[in-house]
């Protein structure tokens, strides 16, 4: 905007303190923005940690890798009881994947 160059990595909290020492109104309501909806983000990031803490599901699957609080909340979630499919095998076909590469 008017020629205005801003070195840095962006979203990174230098850049944003280079953008507000602009001082630039327009500039300022879309930091205002991206404030808010950070402080949106960790709230609900809190949020997930603390019920994955109290779910003995989630603590497992977690123990995989690349499986995180969220992700492992979703899997938990879309299974629901785990104890209505008799075995391994009616799980994975559940789920769509095959069952012959997991040992229960």
């Amino acid at each position: 905007m008017h020629g205005l160059k801003v070195e840095g990595t962006p979203f990174t909290k230098a850049y944003m303190d280079k953008l507000r020492a602009i001082h630039d109104y327009k500039i300022d309501g879309c930091l205002n923005v991206i404030d808010a909806l950070n402080h949106e983000i960790d709230q609900i990031s809190r949020r997930i940690s603390t019920e994955a803490k109290d779910d003995d599901y989630v603590r497992f699957l977690t123990t995989i890798p690349g499986v995180g609080h969220y992700s492992a909340l979703l899997i938990v979630s879309e299974i629901g009881e785990i104890e209505r499919f008799p075995d391994s095998q009616h799980l994975c076909s559940y789920a769509g994947v095959l069952g012959d590469t997991v040992h229960a």
